[in-house]
């Protein structure tokens, strides 16, 4: 059962894409309505982030539910630090790369900014902070923006000293539990995509494989760690090159739209980001706005 509700979720997103096309095209002014939708978005998850942080900084009463413990870290509605500074990190990108496209004041651009790097800094997540440095220093280089390169790491390094460091396991930047974590999804995944190499075991089995070995609930059964590893292990090689293609297909349709894939590729080898469906329609309406 738990195969098949799976297979018709993943049908209604592909439902939804195909309609959002067509939705696209007959719309004539539909820029009209995207930026200002994405500005409204980056306000309401600005505010509900920094509510979250400062008033439900504890996750730990919904472990029993599957959900990490994260505590004294930003993880917003998202409930999750990683999709979290995903969508920080997009957002962040978006502003940059529009920077001087936006009627507002260069005063409210440059706040914007420095606010989106504050939730991303305070997320924690070391994929976020590798994935977003090495984009920026790629996106600065090939803009022959050689000064900002400098002031970005002098910013990032001033950041880790001063963040706040309260009591608990996640806000140790020094942490290796995460790490160990990830090397055994990996070992785990690799295994089972050795049952079926070439085609994988199918997305919507993964769940009901993944449970067996679990004593508790858990919301990441349903993928491994890494994007890149759940397609390998659910669709093997063929669907590993195929979603290949597409990212190089999205890569480029637009001079922005490399920057967003860069950080969402990197930050997916260490978490699964580009699977999340929030993160992909994020995605594609930056791309279109680009």
């Amino acid at each position: 059962m738990s195969a098949f509700l799976y297979l018709l979720r993943t049908s209604f997103y592909f439902i939804s894409i195909i309609y959002l096309h067509y939705y696209a095209k007959a719309q004539k002014d539909l820029d009209e309505y995207i930026k200002p939708g994405l500005m409204l978005f980056t306000v309401v998850t600005l505010l509900t982030s920094f509510i979250q942080y400062f008033l439900y900084p504890n996750l730990r009463n919904l472990t029993y539910l599957g959900w990490d413990p994260h505590l004294f870290r930003i993880f917003g509605v998202f409930l999750d630090t990683s999709i979290a500074s995903a969508i920080f990190g997009l957002i962040l990108l978006f502003l940059i790369i529009n920077y001087k496209k936006f009627t507002f004041s260069v005063f409210s651009r440059t706040i914007l900014i420095i606010t989106f790097v504050t939730l991303g800094l305070l997320t924690y997540s070391r994929g976020f902070y590798l994935s977003i440095l090495t984009t920026l220093f790629f996106y600065f280089l090939l803009s022959k923006k050689l000064k900002f390169i400098i002031v970005v790491l002098a910013v990032f390094t001033f950041a880790l000293l001063i963040l706040p460091k309260p009591f608990g396991e996640g806000v140790n930047l020094l942490r290796t539990y995460s790490i160990e974590s990830r090397a055994k999804d990996y070992e785990e995944g690799l295994a089972v995509w050795k049952k079926s190499p070439l085609f994988g075991i199918g997305y919507n089995h993964l769940k009901s494989i993944r449970e067996i070995s679990r004593n508790l609930p858990s919301h990441s059964v349903s993928a491994y760690q890494s994007s890149f590893l759940t397609i390998l292990v659910t669709s093997g090689i063929i669907g590993l090159i195929s979603f290949g293609l597409a990212l190089k297909g999205l890569w480029y349709i637009n001079p922005s739209a490399k920057f967003y894939l860069m950080f969402l590729i990197v930050f997916s080898f260490m978490d699964n980001i580009l699977l999340h469906p929030f993160i992909l329609f994020l995605l594609l309406f930056l791309v279109n706005d680009s």
